[in-house]
């Protein structure tokens, strides 16, 4: 009786067991996107069909800037360094119910940050003007508001003219377009989305007895506008970040068979350099697909997806972007107008990559599987 019972669970174990695989063989065969799981396991001469293709691809790069939205950083930078321009755009949201106070004077209230680019030596000026409309690539009033000029301490002050704020009370707030005058330095502040020290509009209004009270605004929008104002040599795949500089890479895919599936491709890219700005930064790259080639020069949209590509452990100088899921969507017929190559954080740094273009080609390889009867 005890060995009829050991093995019947015998049975059910191996049954489990069974199940068990058949459930995970099906999870993973019903991904949506294809991917990498099991290269590597099996040599190649193992793998059923499978076929790669790596002849000299024809890729054409073509270096781009883009307005990018600093709006969600936490910091503010300010100031010129290295051909890189900052300035800063921000507005305070006021209630339209404190339109009739009186007004002594306003000043606006900026925390400096940890982020300094250049000699911290040197001191920071700059201008605030009204700005006039609002959108990104806004205009300002060329009359000068308010000012400030000196190396920046943990808690800095400019105050600006009351006669703006007073616009802003009756509702015609656009905000303050911080221009810098400096050179050789960047300095960086906290912004409105930090989670502490953020800066703020302060009023000083009158008492009675000729007391004076202070009333701060802390809630609105801001965001640093950056230029590159340098050329770019097109020799290279130059991205940058803060900036704007993005790449956008195309392959001549006419050699491939049709109706095949995309089993892994990937492109090598190979670094010439890498310039630091700054305290942050990451190693990565970003690959998405290109759906719109005008949208994709005008603005932040115009692409999908974050194809992420890592530095090679191995050779630092050897950068792999896996594009598997674009090459496949090209395969089956949409319009192939390659993909956007850009920096992993745009938002927070100056980081700078450049990769050989002209003297060391980049490389494309494809692992692909030909359908019966191809």
């Amino acid at each position: 009786m005890k060995e009829r019972i050991r093995a019947h669970k015998t049975k059910r174990s191996l049954n489990g067991i069974f199940i068990a695989f058949v459930f995970l063989f099906f999870v993973m065969g019903c991904s949506k996107e294809p991917n990498d799981v099991g290269f590597g396991l099996l040599p190649d001469n193992e793998l059923f069909n499978v076929k790669v293709y790596e002849d000299s691809v024809e890729i054409y790069a073509e270096n781009i800037q883009n307005f990018i939205s600093n709006s969600s950083s936490d910091i503010l930078l300010i100031g010129n360094y290295d051909d890189i321009s900052c300035d800063v755009l921000i507005r305070f949201n006021i209630p339209d119910t404190l339109k009739h106070i009186k007004i002594r004077w306003a000043q606006v209230r900026l925390f400096k940050s940890k982020f300094v680019i250049g000699d911290s030596a040197l001191p920071l000026r700059f201008t605030a003007h009204k700005v006039l409309s609002n959108y990104y690539d806004t205009l300002y009033d060329s009359q000068i508001i308010g000012e400030f000029e000196g190396i920046p301490d943990s808690v800095n002050y400019f105050k600006i003219d009351t006669a703006v704020v007073r616009e802003w009370l009756n509702g015609k707030n656009y905000g303050l377009y911080l221009k810098s005058q400096s050179s050789g330095v960047i300095w960086g502040f906290n912004s409105l989305d930090a989670l502490l020290f953020t800066p703020a509009l302060e009023i000083v209004v009158p008492k009675e007895g000729g007391e004076v009270d202070t009333i701060r605004f802390v809630y609105g929008s801001d965001g640093y506008i950056a230029r590159l104002n340098g050329r770019v040599d097109t020799n290279y795949i130059v991205l940058q970040a803060g900036v704007g500089l993005r790449s956008i890479l195309k392959f001549d895919m006419s050699k491939l068979p049709k109706n095949i599936i995309i089993n892994r491709a990937e492109v090598l890219l190979y670094l010439k350099d890498k310039k630091r700005y700054g305290n942050s930064g990451v190693d990565s790259l970003l690959a998405s697909f290109i759906t719109d080639t005008d949208l994709v020069r005008k603005s932040v949209g115009g692409f999908e997806g974050n194809y992420l590509g890592l530095r090679n452990p191995v050779d630092t100088l050897e950068y792999m972007i896996p594009i598997t899921t674009p090459v496949q969507r090209w395969i089956n017929g949409e319009p192939n107008n390659g993909i956007l190559l850009r920096c992993f954080s745009e938002v927070d740094n100056f980081d700078r990559f450049t990769f050989y273009y002209v003297e060391r080609k980049p490389k494309i390889k494809i692992y692909y599987t030909t359908k019966p009867g191809i």
